[in-house]
């Protein structure tokens, strides 16, 4: 499709130098990726071939722009401008993704907490050395002391078993073959 324009068929004869290389090699890939999000009409499928070709735009503006060092600049009332980028913007840039990893990190290890939560059976939930007495259910009616719980006391620990029970239930449903 493209090699049949003239201007293509003359750019790939043109050597290229080795400063200009990695831009020519940077549009040869953009080239590449916009082809494949053509379908057979050479049009793109609106609106899913929309939206990966402004995420192509994005990426080559924020990712390949930025790691040759140019990153564009808009301007309200004027054309974009392109700057070098600097040694502050990556900086940031790297704090940006470390602060990002980290974050994902802490919520991976939330999820582990909650998959560990979740496997503990509501039964033995509070089969503790705090409480000495349980239930059928597993709630406590005694304390370590030999004392009853308080109602209040045993109001919470039961909605406190009630949504155990209730993860406990689901996690069995996801994890059973």
């Amino acid at each position: 499709m493209f090699e049949e324009i003239p201007a293509v068929k003359m750019a790939r004869e043109l050597p290229v130098s080795d400063t200009a290389r990695p831009y020519a090699n940077l549009l040869g890939d953009i080239k590449g990726r916009a082809v494949a999000l053509l379908d057979t009409d050479d049009r793109v499928s609106f609106p899913s071939g929309a939206k990966e070709i402004l995420t192509l735009c994005d990426r080559i503006r924020d990712v390949d722009l930025f790691d040759r060092g140019f990153y564009l600049e808009d301007q309200a009332d004027g054309p974009t401008i392109v700057r070098p980028v600097t040694q502050e913007m990556v900086r940031m840039r790297y704090e940006d993704a470390e602060r990002d990893l980290q974050r994902q990190r802490e919520r991976e290890s939330r999820r582990q907490k909650e998959i560990e939560k979740a496997k503990i059976d509501p039964h033995t939930l509070f089969m503790t050395s705090e409480f000495s007495a349980w239930d059928q259910d597993g709630l406590p009616t005694k304390d370590s002391a030999g004392n009853d719980v308080t109602k209040s006391r045993l109001k919470k620990l039961k909605k406190e078993w009630e949504r155990q029970k209730k993860v406990h239930d689901a996690w069995i449903a996801n994890n059973t073959v």
